[in-house]
């Protein structure tokens, strides 16, 4: 399968056969690597800071496999009704500590306005859920 890009603005565009996705640069969220030390055990931590507005930050481990070097690895956002509103960190990643930002600030595409509230992140590592944590926006 063939992919095409382009820069346009303040979007990419992704297109393939059959369609063509779209998202504004500045949704895209980087994964940073914040310790090479490798964790002893999987452990999601508090976001910081908690209440917050706009964006807060989501600390997250992950140790050794003893049967792979890296794992899959999703980090999700939803709102108290327990619907998905943000995947903030979907792919591969090698043993360690990392962070991520969750602004909700950003638009997610149509009906994403973020209000003052409770909103759960949940981390799953392979096909199993390592924890959940509450974070609150106040804006």
């Amino acid at each position: 399968m063939a992919f095409s890009s382009a820069i346009l603005n303040n979007d990419i565009y992704i297109g393939s056969s059959p369609g063509v996705w779209s998202r504004s640069i500045p949704q895209i969220i980087a994964v940073k690597n914040i310790s090479s030390k490798i964790p002893e055990k999987y452990e999601l931590y508090q976001n910081y800071p908690n209440p917050f507005n706009p964006s807060t930050k989501i600390k997250f481990a992950i140790p050794e496999d003893v049967k792979r070097k890296t794992s899959d690895v999703k980090l999700m956002v939803y709102n108290i009704l327990g619907k998905e509103i943000s995947v903030l960190v979907n792919k591969q990643l090698n043993p360690g500590t990392y962070e991520v930002t969750f602004d909700a600030s950003q638009s997610n595409g149509p009906g994403s306005n973020f209000s003052s509230g409770l909103y759960f992140y949940k981390l799953i590592i392979g096909n199993e859920q390592v924890a959940s944590k509450i974070m609150t926006l106040i804006k």
